[in-house]
């Protein structure tokens, strides 16, 4: 896979919508695995660093499955140490702004199909309610396997 094009880094995404697909990242060939077998992902793919309070996707139905997996790559190999990307948990926006979680489009540079969901926590986040949230989010997502 090549370097994103210039075109595609400067694009302007609509606004989210209910049904739009969020993507979040694996790298843990344990969890692929499992995930591959029986169709479940586990709940650590939806959390953060302690101190997060909210989770990195990428918005899945604006670009082809080649561009999310070349970004996707991206964010896998910039992990110290470097990681292989292995999938998506995938779920709707509706799905992720549930139990007081907003959606909001992050675009950053290089990614403008990125995305977060606010936990909407205080500032010194309980870790119990992330996981909370996280599992939250892990039973209502689908697997889907890098191409």
């Amino acid at each position: 896979m090549g370097p994103l094009s210039e075109r595609a880094l400067r694009l302007e995404l609509p606004e989210l919508e209910s049904a739009e697909g969020l993507g979040r990242t694996i790298v843990s060939r344990k969890v692929a695995n499992r995930a591959g077998r029986t169709g479940l992902v586990d709940y650590s793919v939806f959390l953060e660093k302690p101190d997060a309070l909210s989770v990195s996707v990428d918005r899945m139905d604006h670009a082809p499955v080649a561009v999310m997996a070349e970004l996707a790559q991206q964010r896998a190999g910039s992990r110290t140490p470097p990681r292989r990307f292995r999938g998506w948990a995938v779920l709707a926006v509706r799905d992720a702004a549930t139990v007081g979680r907003t959606v909001a489009a992050t675009p950053h540079e290089g990614n403008p199909y990125h995305a977060d969901i606010f936990l909407n926590l205080p500032l010194q986040p309980d870790r119990y309610l992330q996981k909370a949230h996280a599992a939250d989010l892990a039973r209502r997502c689908a697997w889907r396997a890098a191409p």
